[in-house]
């Protein structure tokens, strides 16, 4: 099974005085996260670069754990039922719509036709 893993320079450990804070985040099934983190105690921390550095003799290290929680859940069954009730009335032959939805574009050709004989019929003499 896979794991997870994570890194930090030993630099990055010894500016902090050997203190560093860990955050594993889970999602209830295991771990998805981790982040090691360190950051100076006192002002500027140590120089790692020096090794005449006095160093604790032990790690100082916190660690957090942080689950997730369940996003909402959607709610399938009203729209499966939703789709089954549409499909069983298309079956049925059941057309819901209005006399304006269903021959719109019947009226808009028999409209550009009305309004192509009107226009055709008015303008033949000018002079």
């Amino acid at each position: 099974e896979g794991g997870v893993s994570t890194c930090i320079s030993a630099c990055a450990l010894v500016s902090a005085a050997l203190s560093d804070s860990i955050l594993i985040t889970t999602d209830g099934r295991g771990a998805v996260g981790l982040a090691v983190t360190s950051s100076p105690s006192s002002g500027e921390g140590l120089d790692c670069n020096d090794l005449n550095v006095k160093l604790p003799s032990i790690f100082n290290t916190s660690l957090s754990v942080s689950t997730g929680s369940a996003g909402p859940i959607p709610e399938v069954q009203s729209f499966l039922q939703k789709l089954e009730k549409e499909e069983k009335e298309k079956l049925e032959g059941k057309d819901n719509r209005t006399f304006f939805q269903k021959y719109w574009m019947y009226l808009l050709l028999g409209g550009l036709a009305l309004y192509t004989l009107v226009g055709s019929a008015g303008g033949g003499g000018g002079g």
